[in-house]
């Protein structure tokens, strides 16, 4: 079977963004049984064959002329399918027409996915081992991007001393909803060397939708896990935690800022991060494992089938 994974994102040593990580982890396990190319199109790629296509993501500088030639050359049989991590979008128009499978973080929506559609917990291939200790040098941050349907929690907590990393062009949108955070650039993912590394806890908010919409926990779950951090969420976050395999003690869970600022503050806290962290550190290896295997069966599945 020979695959290739198209990132609709610019190649980048150090990606910030999950898709793209996500993609090159799968890629790295996939090409330890088959034949199996990471394609992006700011590189040189080369023309031949394949049983399956998958397209990772959806963006709006997709390169699509490049992939043409690629796309025609291709046999009746090959089969093509979308791998995303992201609820509210959808196909690029120019391959949406072809896929017959698709892979998500979510639960399927009516209006999303295909008929084959393979539900897994794709963030938690970005889970790896914890780096080595290094001391904290910051309490809070808040990373992501902006979502007009957090923006309740983002009044509701994007103030005092907690830092938020945005983009450039995002900082004003924060600005008008009245919050008075600490604001830096957006932060490395540098193997080892990941800004997370400095703080000693980041807030975990989600969209409103996925409130009653499944969506496995946010890559910024298993980042914190590998960069020592400990992870408050707010109490809207409650039935997603609920759905998940992982061990989340009540002290986690916050109602406002006052609350979480308290708890960072308070005798019990490394003592409960440390807990946290052992945990679900092994959880999440075991289970990024579990999905691996389950999308390579999945995948033979739909060359066989």
């Amino acid at each position: 079977m020979k695959i290739a994974i198209i990132e609709t994102a610019p190649y980048s040593v150090n990606p910030i963004d999950a898709h793209v990580r996500n993609a090159m982890a799968l890629h790295e396990f996939l090409k330890r049984f088959y034949e199996t190319d990471l394609l992006f199109s700011n590189k040189q790629i080369e023309l031949k064959k394949y049983d399956i296509i998958i397209f990772s993501y959806a963006s709006f500088y997709f390169d699509f002329n490049k992939f043409q030639t690629l796309i025609d050359l291709q046999d009746e049989s090959c089969k093509y399918g979308w791998l995303t991590n992201e609820y509210n979008l959808s196909p690029n128009s120019w391959f949406k027409k072809k896929l017959q499978f698709t892979i998500a973080n979510f639960q399927k929506d009516k209006d999303k996915g295909t008929k084959d559609y393979f539900m897994c917990n794709l963030n938690t291939l970005l889970a790896e081992p914890r780096n080595p200790k290094v001391p904290k040098k910051y309490d809070l941050i808040y990373y992501g991007t902006y979502r007009p349907n957090r923006e309740r929690y983002f009044k509701k907590y994007l103030k005092g001393d907690l830092i938020l990393s945005t983009s450039t062009k995002n900082q004003k949108k924060y600005k008008v909803l009245g919050c008075t955070s600490k604001v830096t650039s957006k932060i490395s993912w540098a193997k080892g060397r990941e800004t997370l590394n400095a703080f000693k806890a980041s807030l975990y908010i989600e969209d409103e939708f996925t409130h009653d919409c499944f969506n496995h926990f946010a890559n910024r779950f298993y980042e914190a896990i590998r960069t020592n951090t400990a992870l408050f969420f707010d109490k809207s976050c409650q039935g997603t935690i609920d759905k998940e395999n992982y061990q989340i003690d009540p002290f986690w869970i916050v109602d406002s800022y006052e609350e979480m600022v308290e708890k960072l503050q308070s005798k019990q806290f490394e003592k409960k991060k440390e807990a946290f962290l052992v945990k679900n550190e092994i959880i999440a290896l075991k289970e990024k494992n579990i999905v691996l295997n389950n999308i390579m069966r999945f995948l033979e599945s739909i060359y066989n089938g």
